[in-house]
């Protein structure tokens, strides 16, 4: 395996897609409390074996879970419940929210569903 982390695995978030090609690999910031740093969060995209197939840097709010699609399609849940759609190079596909009450009352978990009947929620 060619994994290049700096880190070990305890404190990330890890999602592979169902079909066993991507993985997304981020530090999770949650484990960590809320610091202010100017550091942005990079998700990494790997393939099966190490090698990394892209790099996200991520510029939007708090990151609370991501996973994939059946479709290959990262889907990466904010605090605030918005969702942002990266295809499996990091290419940046398309935001969705999950309505004004979610984003009043905040994600706190997530759990996504890969037969795209949505995703669950626990605030």
């Amino acid at each position: 395996m060619n994994w290049s982390m700096d880190e070990g695995l305890d404190n990330m978030i890890i999602s592979g897609a169902l079909y066993g090609v991507p993985i997304a690999v981020v530090r999770d910031r949650m484990q960590f409390g809320r610091i202010a740093t100017t550091a942005k969060p990079v998700i990494t995209i790997y393939n099966c074996v190490g090698n990394v197939i892209s790099k996200i840097l991520w510029n939007s709010g708090v990151l609370v879970h991501m996973g994939w699609s059946d479709g290959e399609q990262l889907l990466c849940v904010q605090e605030s419940g918005d969702v942002l759609v990266y295809d499996m190079f990091g290419a940046y596909q398309k935001t969705f929210n999950m309505g004004q009450e979610i984003r009043d009352t905040k994600v706190s978990k997530a759990q996504l569903f890969p037969n795209r009947t949505g995703s669950n929620t626990n605030r």
